[in-house]
């Protein structure tokens, strides 16, 4: 691991690739994603969900790659606050900074909530502990530092990598292979409930935005950010893109009613 030094009041960078990918991966609560936002997707797009799915992932890349050229020019810390600051003005980048922390704020409620919700289904305890379940880890590792949460996010992280490919591959399995391919042509929705659900698939592969907040502590930036972002939209978009095409099929397969 190459480390280097503070110099000027800098953070020491000692984040590799693993680190930013994995941490950034579990920003994006995978598993979580498609329990909250893919379900609504699949509410709203039936079984054309993969191919909204496909376009969030593609809309979501267009944005990746934006911050990708960005991070390329600016390595420092602040993410999108930096990045408006001296690539536009001091207001802009002050205005931007805020705006970033709201989203960031009302992102992180929506993935609370969800959870909350799962664990209280599933579980049957109360909201307050659930709550905390919840919160107090998220706390403790909040404190113990960014390296120890990258290296928390990589473990979590291929747990839910290897529920995610299981539950595909099971899905198979009930179905016996049986497939189908996703059509507008055929599965007629209205362009509205398209467009709603391209809109919550792109809440799923939106993990990267935890990556150029911490720049300042990356080794090599400039490569490691922008290659960071780029794997991480790709590869969570496409586990995303084939659990819900496993739940369309096997809703299809099994004639279950999709709820509208």
């Amino acid at each position: 691991m190459t480390e280097t030094s503070p110099q000027n009041g800098e953070l020491t960078r000692h984040l590799t690739f693993k680190d930013v990918f994995f941490l950034s991966f579990g920003g994006m609560s995978p598993l979580l994603s498609i329990l909250t936002y893919a379900a609504f997707a699949i509410t709203l797009a039936g079984y054309d969900a993969p191919i909204v799915m496909v376009i969030g992932t593609l809309l979501v890349l267009v944005n990746g790659l934006v911050v990708t050229q960005l991070s390329k020019r600016f390595s420092s810390s602040g993410g999108y606050y930096t990045y408006a600051f001296q690539a536009l003005s001091a207001r802009i980048g002050f205005d931007t900074g805020w705006m970033y922390i709201f989203y960031s704020i009302l992102y992180a409620l929506a993935y609370l909530t969800g959870a909350i919700f799962i664990i209280v289904s599933v579980l049957g305890i109360s909201e307050y502990y659930a709550f905390l379940l919840i919160i107090i880890p998220s706390i403790t590792f909040l404190i113990v530092g960014i390296k120890l949460s990258a290296k928390y996010a990589l473990y979590a992280v291929a747990i839910e990598i290897s529920l995610m490919v299981a539950i595909v591959v099971i899905s198979f399995i009930i179905t016996k292979g049986a497939a189908y391919i996703p059509n507008p042509a055929v599965y007629h929705i209205s362009g509205g409930d398209f467009v709603l659900g391209i809109l919550f698939a792109m809440g799923i592969p939106t993990g990267y935005g935890s990556i150029a907040p911490v720049s300042g502590e990356v080794s090599n930036p400039k490569k490691v950010v922008g290659r960071s972002v780029i794997s991480v939209i790709l590869i969570g978009g496409t586990l995303a893109t084939l659990m819900i095409y496993a739940f369309a099929n096997l809703i299809l397969q099994n004639n279950i009613v999709i709820p509208t």
